[in-house]
């Protein structure tokens, strides 16, 4: 019998349970669709640990999202105490994130790197001294470590460790990973090459003794193209000119000069694709191109012996990844014009985020990729590369009464309908639909553009307050306007929101915080040359290009604001799909089944007759 968490077990979570508990016991992988509300995280973690615990294997919970690792924390606590021997668990998160000095937080991760590794290799890192001497750890690291071993610590936890005893949190995180039977991170720790490498190395392990569980997996396709990615802004050349020209490094500045100039000679229009020898060939007309890119890399380097930041080092680094012999990617040249003045990019697009995640799930012992949006799957198991796989979809475990889900195909967004009149009549609409649901209403758009015009109208039309979702809200200001707009629960208010914003994905507005969610169009993305070459390539390898790499992604986003109503199965709530294109069978085949989806045109009385039914 494998060890559960929680007294009772429900139908739906003790299947999940047997088939990951089958396919790590055959070596397989397997592709979970599990609504939320399912209890994923404890029906994936209990048959991996209880396998990992009697075979002396490694679980990894993998996951983006910092209140998961939590959760994960929570259910490891539970499960401790169903096991004769302790489960020990390990919370790593970003090396910067878990950094005592918190000055530093301000550099990016690679510019964090190479401070920390100049910190300590000079005997400049008070904390890490403390930790560790000729790589031996003191007495006071060593009392910290089994604490944290028995406590089941969070990596918040071990951060507020090393600040009070002025140890490093990090290497104390790593020495309890080394004994730890579940490791949770975040997706970089296993499929970033480079840190996997290093991690592996500090840890004594290997992928095939581990099984890996990924979190939110419908996010991984994306995150691994942004990984195998790179780009070099011409912004970017100009803060290094002024930092070479700051430091007396005039021979360099001229080389970056060199690089801008060149910049603007091959950028013709707006955004082509441009080969990889056209860019170095340019450049060695100039110098040899070995010759400058060695040279940023050293003076970057030595810039680093001053001060925190190098561009010199930045866009040294962009050359030598520029070279390199790089598998399905395309390099595109743009321009991008702001107030500010014009913009050049020179990127590198990883086009196939299989290439960085195969060499994963073929080595290790399983893995687990699950997620209440990973639908369809044969798409996901596509773009990743998934072999030896078993596909798996299950049913909601609330109360289908509890919602009722429609499409409302009387508007749209498409662009070339979109108008001022389109606007209104959205406008009314979505008016219409939130002062008849007795409660806060969640309204998403496809882009900030569409959010501004089509509130404003619904600022006349709406007996109900108005919040508005603006673009890069920090932490503080999500939390602020998240807790204002569920102050008003009672009266009813309206929080407009964006499809790719804060609010799209990892929000929980359980109860009555949240009565009715309106997803607005469809957040297609520009077809600009980056879009077209990720649609050519998935057109030649699969033979759905334009479903994989536009219609699909878009559809994908609109599920995940959908998902934002029923957080529990108490709750009770409406989600209303608001465009015409949703009743297109491209589109409706792609909605779950378990969602039992309607068509509408009378959406008022619906909803009137849903809260009455359910006595709100």
């Amino acid at each position: 019998m494998i060890p559960f968490p929680y007294d009772n077990i429900r139908e739906e979570q003790k299947k999940v349970i047997d088939d990951i508990d089958d396919a790590i016991h055959n070596k397989k992988n397997i592709l979970i669709h599990a609504p939320t509300g399912l209890g994923k995280t404890a029906a994936a973690l209990s048959p991996c640990i209880d396998y990992a615990v009697k075979n002396k294997k490694t679980v990894f919970f993998l996951t983006s999202r910092h209140t998961q690792h939590l959760i994960a924390l929570e259910t490891i606590g539970l499960l401790k105490g169903k096991y004769d021997k302790d489960v020990i668990s390990a919370d790593i998160v970003g090396k910067k994130l878990m950094c005592a000095f918190d000055n530093l937080k301000t550099l990016n991760n690679n510019e964090f790197s190479e401070h920390c590794i100049k910190l300590r290799e000079k005997g400049l890192c008070s904390n890490y001294l403390k930790t560790k001497t000729n790589n031996q750890l003191s007495m006071q690291a060593k009392v910290l470590i089994e604490d944290a071993k028995k406590n089941n610590y969070s990596a918040k936890d071990i951060v507020a460790l090393g600040k009070t005893h002025e140890c490093c949190p990090y290497e104390l995180s790593i020495e309890i990973a080394k004994k730890a039977d579940v490791i949770i991170g975040d997706y970089y720790h296993i499929f970033n090459k480079h840190i996997q490498t290093l991690f592996f190395n500090k840890l004594n392990k290997s992928l095939e003794e581990c099984i890996i569980i990924v979190d939110e997996a419908h996010n991984l396709p994306e995150r691994l193209r942004k990984l195998g990615s790179a780009q070099l802004a011409s912004s970017t050349i100009n803060k290094a000119i002024k930092e070479a020209n700051k430091n007396g490094y005039r021979e360099t500045a001229d080389s970056l000069i060199k690089i801008y100039d060149i910049l603007n000679e091959l950028v013709r229009n707006d955004e082509a694709v441009i080969d990889k020898n056209k860019f170095i060939n340019e450049i060695e007309k100039y110098k040899h191109y070995m010759e400058i890119k060695m040279d940023l890399l050293n003076i970057g380097e030595s810039v680093l012996d001053f001060q925190e930041r190098s561009f010199i080092l930045s866009v040294g680094k962009f050359l030598e990844h520029w070279e390199e012999e790089l598998e399905s990617i395309t390099r595109i040249i743009s321009r991008e014009q702001s107030p500010f003045g014009d913009n050049i990019n020179l990127s590198i697009l990883c086009l196939d985020p299989s290439v960085i995640s195969s060499h994963v799930i073929n080595q290790a012992h399983s893995c687990i990729f699950m997620s209440a949006t990973l639908e369809p799957m044969e798409m996901y198991k596509d773009l990743l590369g998934v072999e030896n796989a078993v596909l798996k979809s299950y049913k909601s475990p609330f109360p289908e009464k509890n919602r009722s889900n429609m499409i409302i195909p009387i508007t749209t967004t498409k662009y070339s309908m979109r108008s001022a009149k389109q606007f209104r009549s959205i406008a009314i609409v979505c008016s219409s639909l939130s002062d008849a649901v007795p409660g806060n209403v969640l309204i998403f758009f496809p882009s900030y553009y569409l959010q501004k015009e089509v509130g404003f109208m619904i600022e006349n039309t709406s007996n109900k307050k108005i919040f508005y979702e603006a673009r890069e809200m920090n932490k503080e200001e999500k939390e602020k306007l998240l807790n204002e707009f569920k102050a008003n629960k009672e009266n009813g208010s309206i929080l407009l929101a964006v499809a790719s914003g804060s609010f799209g994905e990892g929000i929980d507005l359980p109860g009555d915080f949240l009565k009715g969610v309106i997803i607005v169009g469809l957040p297609l993305v520009k077809k600009d040359l980056a879009t077209q070459e990720l649609i050519r390539h998935y057109q030649e390898k699969f033979g759905k290009g334009l479903r994989y790499g536009y219609t699909y992604p878009a559809f994908q986003k609109c599920l995940q604001n959908a998902g934002r109503c029923i957080r529990t199965e108490n709750d009770k709530g409406v989600i209303i799909f608001l465009d015409e294109r949703f009743a297109w069978p491209m589109y409706k085949e792609c909605f779950p089944q378990e969602m039992n989806i309607k068509i509408t045109k009378y959406p008022v009385q619906e909803i009137e007759d849903f809260f009455r039914n359910m006595g709100s």
